[in-house]
Order: structure tokens, then C-alpha cells, then sequence
């Protein structure tokens, strides 16, 4: 019995019926994709989004909306494309409303939620915990840290707009995959020494025609999806806020989160240095536009398993600003936001813009294309399936 994503349950005897109805609309569960090459009774299950699967399978992904919002949707195909030439038969369940599961179906299971906490110990089974966030400690740790900071510096009460399950599917798993750096893979404590990174990928990649050229280091942008709040944006807004001189220019989903939306109205309805652009894919003439307009980003999450955004200004030659917890590797950056709590992180935001703006352009100019390079070469599909695949392989 499944659900579907129309919320009504289907029954049918032939499992190739039932896969191509979910397939069509959207369900909860796509079972038994086989490849070419794979094996009888060699079984992987992943769950994670299966929508863009079904729609793949379905051949109706070109009508998909919503693929370049995110680069799980085609890292989800990808990860398929892989367990089938690996030799394995897939089933492929959806994160949000997960059918029941028969553990012992599986050789390999790959999990993105809070399954395998209740998984069962089954010889030779490998798990790995597909973590694409902090472990949930610190993730809820910085997230009530940041309300409360809010709370205070706003007499507003924001709940954290992003939502983590706490599980122990790091403690069941053998393996932990992460997408960020050693401020996620850290997060995973005692488990630390299960982490295997992996390379997250982008919905686009700049074309080679595409050069960033350094401009007058006046112009900024914040640029982020889902859980505008729990990126940070009001840290940065407010850091803005006292420097006139800059401008702020923001993309992203503000809206969805209404009270964050009225503050922000409220608090930028006299301020002309800062701009908000709505959401724009990556792809899109305007914020390639604006891409071009600044010449530095600036997030300072309170926790991230891996900023997809983030990587993808860097592959445009935007120069970050960026605090620890949007946990990408700061070794070798220049301009890092420092700060134990969210008003630290503010001053620090206006020390480093500052200091941004009194560097030589000819030096960012390199910096700029260099971080272009090595993001753009680094952060593929290909370099995401192969990342997966050894750490499969590593099991």
C-alpha cells in the first residue's frame, strides 16, 4: 500500500502498474528500477526526494519546475544512474511521508531522514546516513542561539524557519556523507570518524564566456533558498543597515516566511542601499546580472551541511564573506566573518565589508578568478557521482 503525493492510497497486484502511476504523479515509492547491468537479489534502497526520479522516469522531467531550485533533484538521477551500474536493483522511497520499509529486502541502504534509527541489524547490510545538514544538536543548538539573539535585538520571536528531525541514523549508520566542511563533519562528534565527503553539485555551471571583472567593491549580495532566517539574512541585514555606503542586493524566497517578510519591509523601507531582487535561478539573465553588479556575497548561516548557493556564487567569482557555520572550508579564504553569537557576527560582518572595500582590486581580480576555477572544476555532477561512488565502494 503507497501513497501517493494526491493523498489517496493505491492497491495493485503488478508492481510495474503501480511504478508507473507513482512515476507519473509524484508517490512516495518507486520500486524495482533495474538496470542493464543489474544483479538478481542485489537490492539498494535510497531515501531521499524521489520526485525528480519520477519524473525522470516517467520521461516528463523537462516540464519539471522546480529541478533548477535545487541540486538534489539532479543529484538525486545521478545517485539512480550509479546504484544501477553498480549492478544493483533500486528502490527509491521520498524523505517527506516514507512507506514502511522491509530491511531485509536490502544489501545497501542509503538514508537522508530518520529511518535507519529504526532500521534492524541484518548481516552484510551496509547504511550509510546521507546527511545534508548538521548533526542535530548543533543544528538546533545555533538555531535557538539565533532566535533568541533575534528576540533581543528585535523584540520580534522567530521560530527557526528550517526544520531538522533529531535521529541517531549517524549512530546506526557505517558511513556519514557530508556535503560541508569540518564544521558539519565536526558536528558528528563521537561518529566523526565515519564521515566521507562528498562533492555537492550546482544547478549551473558559468559558461567559460562568462568573466567576473572586479568593480568599484561597493556592491553585495546575499543570495540563498529556503529558510532565509536560518541563513542569516537578518544578520546581514542589519549589518547593512549601518553602512549606507554599501549596497545590499538579496535574492531569495523572503516572502515564505511572513514574519521575517514584515520585519524586513519594516526595517529597509528607508534604507536605498538595500535591494530586494526576489528569487532568481542561477541560469537567468538578471542575476547573472547582478552577479556581474558585485563583487562579493555574504552568509553567515547558523548551520549549513553544504550552502548549495553558496558554492554557486563561487563558481561565478563572487568573493565570499562567510562566518564558520556556513561550513565551507575558510582555510584559505581571506574575508572571514568571526563572532561566538549572532551579535559579534554583525560587527564582524561590517569589519570585513570594510576591509573588502579597501583591498586592491587587481588582487581580488585574481582571487576572483581563481575561486571561479577551482569551484567551477571541482563541484560537477561528475565529480558528485564519483565522491558517491567511492565512498559506496568504501564500504
Amino acid at each position: 500500500m503507497i501513497r501517493s503525493n494526491f493523498g489517496f492510497r493505491l492497491k495493485y497486484k503488478s508492481r510495474n502498474m503501480l511504478n508507473a502511476m507513482i512515476a507519473k504523479y509524484g508517490g512516495n515509492g518507486i520500486y524495482d528500477i533495474k538496470g542493464e547491468k543489474s544483479i538478481k537479489e542485489k537490492n539498494a534502497l535510497f531515501i531521499y526526494t524521489a520526485e525528480a526520479v519520477s519524473k525522470y522516469l516517467s520521461k516528463t522531467l523537462p516540464a519539471f519546475t522546480h529541478l533548477s531550485s535545487h541540486s538534489g533533484f539532479h543529484e538525486s538521477i545521478e545517485a539512480l544512474h550509479l546504484l544501477l551500474e553498480l549492478g544493483y536493483t533500486v528502490d527509491y522511497l521520498n524523505l517527506i511521508d516514507t512507506p514502511a520499509i522491509d530491511w531485509n529486502k536490502y544489501e545497501l541502504v542509503i538514508d537522508a531522514g530518520s529511518s535507519l534509527e529504526n532500521s534492524k541489524n541484518i548481516n552484510g547490510q551496509k547504511k550509510i546516513y546521507y546527511a545534508t545538514g548538521c548533526h542535530w544538536k548543533t543544528f538546533y543548538a545555533n538555531a535557538y542561539k539565533h532566535s533568541e539573539s533575534f528576540y533581543k535585538r528585535n523584540n520580534i520571536l522567530l521560530y527557526p524557519d528550517r526544520q531538522l528531525i533529531p535521529n541517531y541514523s549517524d549512530e546506526a549508520a557505517d558511513l556519514i556523507t557530508c556535503f560541508g566542511g569540518m564544521y558539519q563533519a565536526n558536528s558528528f562528534q563521537l561518529n566523526r570518524h565515519k564521515v566521507k565527503h562528498l562533492n555537492i553539485s550546482t544547478t549551473y555551471i558559468p559558461t567559460k564566456e562568462f568573466r567576473k571583472k572586479i568593480g568599484t567593491k561597493t556592491k553585495f549580495m546575499w543570495y540563498g533558498g529556503h529558510g532565509p532566517f536560518h541563513k542569516g539574512l537578518d544578520l546581514v541585514v542589519e549589518a547593512f543597515e549601518k553602512m549606507p555606503q554599501f549596497e545590499l542586493h538579496i535574492f531569495g524566497n523572503i516572502e515564505l516566511n511572513g514574519k521575517l517578510f514584515n520585519w524586513f519591509q519594516h526595517k529597509t523601507q528607508d534604507l536605498k542601499n538595500i535591494r530586494y531582487h526576489g528569487w532568481a535561478t542561477p541560469d537567468s539573465k538578471k542575476f547573472q546580472e547582478y552577479v556581474q553588479l558585485c563583487d562579493a556575497f555574504v552568509f553567515a548561516s547558523s548551520s549549513e551541511g553544504g550552502a548549495g548557493s553558496v558554492i554557486q556564487c563561487l563558481q561565478f567569482g563572487l568573493i565570499p564573506i562567510l562566518n564558520t557555520s556556513t561550513s565551507v572550508d575558510l582555510t584559505n579564504q581571506e574575508f572571514n566573518i568571526r563572532g561566538n553569537n549572532p551579535e559579534e557576527e554583525i560587527l564582524s560582518i561590517i569589519d570585513t565589508v570594510e576591509r573588502f572595500s579597501k583591498t586592491n582590486s587587481e588582487e581580488l581580480q585574481l582571487y576572483s578568478e581563481n575561486l571561479a576555477k577551482y569551484y567551477s572544476n571541482k563541484h560537477t555532477l561528475r565529480h558528485y557521482a564519483e565522491s558517491l561512488k567511492e565512498t559506496i565502494l568504501s564500504l
